[in-house]
């Protein structure tokens, strides 16, 4: 049976004000892996960088406390974000629950972080521990908040992105929303046999309309490609024409994807059985 738990956390950065949303069950990953990954949009009217981080916490890190119907899953999360001088810009810590019978190998539940960021370097620093044995994993990601503005946003790689509808007053338990786009988080993307479609998202920064070419390639680990798709032209709208709509996204279909598919074209991240994670793929446009 597969579980997904996730939940949404702004963060305190600049001046934010911080608030938290709990969300929804997930199983994709490694079973002993804290996964953290960050994909960067630049805010216009700020001049400032807005990250979005998800971490992937391993349910079998957790002891149950309780028996029964009763039996529950804590763990404390410890996150702090530093500037390049080492100096912490914030610190926050909250407790996540998970039933018990979440913990099972592959079994994992989702953070998503959300905060702004000047220009600069950043060390975004995760710890998570449970709450009975005390046993803990760390992870640190390097952010860099754009210089100037970017063309492109980091690329962003989801197991599924749908539209947004009459009854979507709220993303669901595990989404985010961007635009007209609700897109079911997640740190690590992991392509199978029997799950190989990739949907991917990314946001344009034109002041005027403009196009671009996009091909996607899944490569195996030789570097080989299993899957590409045919180039396309990707219309931006501008933001003096249509400032709302600016995003860009697709779904890869990769029916033909074994385990060990990692993408290519700079697009991805990919890892050593078909995992791929979110990144700054846009860091060199204008970061």
């Amino acid at each position: 049976m597969e579980r997904h738990v996730a939940a949404l956390k702004i963060l305190a950065v600049l001046g934010m004000a911080g608030l938290t949303a709990a969300s929804q069950p997930h199983q994709q990953g490694a079973p002993d892996d804290l996964e953290v990954s960050a994909v960067r949009f630049y805010r216009a009217d700020a001049k400032s960088t807005q990250v979005k981080a998800f971490i992937q916490v391993p349910a079998m890190l957790l002891e149950p406390v309780g028996a029964g119907a009763t039996t529950q899953l804590t763990y404390v999360m410890d996150v702090r974000v530093r500037d390049s001088s080492g100096l912490e810009l914030v610190h926050d810590s909250w407790r996540g629950h998970l039933p018990g019978d979440a913990r099972q190998p592959g079994a994992t539940t989702l953070e998503i972080l959300e905060y702004t960021v000047a220009p600069g370097r950043y060390t975004l620093q995760v710890g998570v521990a449970d709450s009975v044995s005390g046993k803990r994993l760390d992870s640190e990601l390097a952010i860099e908040g754009f210089r100037t503005e970017p063309g492109l946003s980091d690329l962003l790689l989801a197991p599924k992105i749908r539209q947004v509808g009459p009854q979507d007053t709220l993303p669901a338990p595990g989404e985010i929303r961007r635009g007209d786009l609700l897109i079911t988080g997640a740190a690590e993307l992991r392509l199978t046999p029997l799950r190989s479609d990739a949907y991917y998202m990314f946001e344009a920064y034109t002041e005027t309309a403009d196009s671009a070419r996009l091909a996607i390639t899944v490569a195996d680990q030789k570097g080989k490609a299993v899957v590409s798709t045919p180039p396309r032209t990707v219309a931006a709208a501008g933001r003096r024409r249509c400032p709302e709509r600016r995003h860009s996204a697709g779904r890869v279909a990769g029916r033909a994807v074994p385990a060990g598919g990692q993408a290519g074209n700079q697009q991805g991240d990919g890892g050593a059985d078909g995992r791929f994670r979110n990144g700054q793929h846009g860091a060199d446009h204008g970061a």
